[in-house]
């Protein structure tokens, strides 16, 4: 299964925000920061774009 933009977007939002309300339950900024951090790294292993982002540069390079 490929993952696409919106599948990447849905779970690091989700990540983020388990990493935000970890930070409040264990009153530790380092979860809140780690899921920062592992959205940055999804993005940098599995760069993905929006479709319409993709439809613009292919009518670019015709």
């Amino acid at each position: 299964m490929k993952i696409n933009f919106r599948l990447q977007i849905i779970v690091t939002l989700i990540l983020v925000i388990a990493g935000f309300i970890s930070s409040l339950w264990f009153n530790k900024d380092i979860y809140y920061n780690l899921a920062w951090a592992f959205t940055g790294l999804a993005f940098f292993i599995n760069p993905v774009y929006p479709q319409n982002a993709i439809h613009l540069e292919e009518e670019k390079a015709k």
